[in-house]
């Protein structure tokens, strides 16, 4: 007789099955309802669009969302609801413990790969990446650019074929309009500077109750607990020679193309400028005319 395997992809209905195991049902569907809006764990369909009022009905798995004609019903993969709400239980029978992308892991891999301690572009000047994740945390409780460079960096690296042309390629946060609670494709750089680790996705406890939950989890562990774990659910580590704008940057593309940006304007007005010069030109040769009875 075949064995019976569990699917790959399961609804928001299983998930909450799956979830019951750990949790009563309402907070089963409280947890997956925020990781849905927050897009912290993605399904199929994924849209751009926002998910903050999503409505969902838990017992047919569709969901409605702004904006959008008709419900869909997205599917997960199971490991990565696993992964994501489980991870912390399941890492008690790991062999070795999670991930905690400090500074020492961050120069060690650096080391590794025989390249700078520190990624060579983290600057608002030299990486388009860098820049949307220091300007969104502006939002966020950060310092903000000033709002004349803000604009200029944006309108600088707009044109380049660097600027994330969709909304999934683009660095973002989620949140409730007072407290964003998730951060997405985001600088490991700026991300280490606010936060202590180098990641390029991640999301805090959404309240005190989901908190409370994985706190519980943490404390029956008895293996090495990653220092983000007490105040973030959800970690992805990135080392900056595995961001998808390393590549591009690092051998040069990228410079050629910024320097046209920067150059565009000097020749608008260089053109501008000698088109002055030229009719300035026109003028005082009709005035020589005049003088000399040619005119």
């Amino acid at each position: 007789m075949a064995e019976l395997r569990e699917p790959d992809r399961i609804t928001l209905p299983e998930a909450v099955n799956l979830l019951t195991a750990y949790l009563p049902a309402d907070q089963a569907r409280k947890r997956l309802d925020t990781a849905f809006v927050t897009k912290a764990v993605l399904g199929q369909p994924n849209f751009a669009l926002s998910y903050e009022s999503a409505r969902i009905d838990w017992t047919t798995g569709e969901v409605a969302i702004p904006r959008k004609r008709g419900a869909f019903r997205p599917t997960f993969s199971r490991q990565e609801i696993e992964t994501y709400f489980f991870g912390a239980v399941k890492a008690e029978q790991m062999e070795g413990a999670p991930v905690d992308p400090d500074i020492s892991w961050y120069l060690n891999i650096s080391k590794e790969r025989g390249v700078t301690p520190r990624c060579p572009f983290a600057s608002i000047d030299r990486c388009p990446r860098c820049y949307e994740s220091r300007s969104l945390l502006g939002s966020a409780g950060s310092t903000k650019i000033p709002p004349d460079e803000d604009e200029r960096l944006k309108a600088r690296w707009e044109k380049t074929d660097l600027w994330p042309k969709t909304a999934e390629e683009s660095s973002y946060m989620t949140g409730n309009g007072e407290r964003f609670n998730a951060f997405g494709n985001f600088c490991p750089e700026v991300a280490y500077e606010r936060f202590k680790f180098f990641a390029a996705n991640f999301s805090y406890h959404y309240d005190d109750i989901d908190r409370d939950f994985a706190h519980e989890r943490l404390s029956r562990r008895h293996g090495k607990v990653a220092h983000w774990e007490w105040g973030w659910t959800h970690v992805t580590p990135m080392h900056f020679t595995e961001c998808p704008l390393y590549s591009p940057l690092i051998h040069g593309q990228a410079n050629m193309i910024i320097e046209k940006a920067d150059n565009e304007p000097k020749r608008q007005e260089s053109k501008v400028l000698g088109q002055g010069i030229g009719f300035a030109w026109e003028l005082t040769k009709l005035e020589i005319k005049k003088r000399l009875g040619l005119q």
